[in-house]
């Protein structure tokens, strides 16, 4: 709420002595106007911009008020969204506005961030029961070079994946050498 004093009248016209009953000037008071938010759920990938508010629509509020005319949603309120490196999961955010009082119907403000999709390719590796792993082999793929598709500018190879070889004494068999082991992928 804002309060404006109003100017007093004694200042345009002096041929009066005017004298205010109450408070020594006149206030004028904005107060925030109410309005209803309808809340349709943000998801994103993991690593990409938060969305504009293109999920969350306007509606009348009960008392019968919605945006003032010269206002956009994006100019009317703000949220508390997580960053762009913030890790899979479900965040809780919160609706911000100077001007208007917001109701969101009691609903929980969340935000859902899904693993983001990425491709690895490496090629198959073989050798003989007993021999030593290669070891221009122990990184087989590297960001940047096409052999990963999809990673974030903020990761490297080495934070969505493991290369690991069986040892020299492993028997003979077929062994799974990439371990994915970061869950935001």
């Amino acid at each position: 709420v804002t309060y404006y004093t109003l100017r007093e009248l004694s200042d345009i016209n002096t041929n009066y002595t005017i004298t205010f009953a109450g408070e020594e000037n006149f206030r004028y008071r904005v107060e925030r106007r109410p309005i209803f938010l309808e809340y349709l759920g943000l998801t994103r990938i993991f690593g990409e911009e938060n969305p504009d508010n293109a999920n969350i629509e306007i509606e009348a509020s009960p008392q019968g008020t919605g945006l003032a005319s010269f206002d956009t949603l994006s100019e009317a309120v703000s949220f508390t969204l997580p960053n762009r490196e913030a890790a899979v999961g479900v965040y809780p955010f919160e609706v911000i506005s100077l001007n208007y009082d917001v109701d969101i119907g009691g609903q929980p403000l969340e935000m859902t961030i899904e693993p983001r999709p990425i491709t690895l390719v490496a090629n198959d590796y073989t050798r003989f029961y007993g021999d030593a792993n290669e070891g221009a082999f122990v990184t087989p793929l590297t960001a940047g070079s096409g052999q990963i598709v999809g990673i974030t500018d903020f990761h490297t190879a080495n934070d969505v994946y493991r290369v690991t070889l069986p040892g020299i004494e492993a028997e003979v068999g077929v062994y799974d050498m990439i371990d994915p082991f970061n869950t935001n992928y």
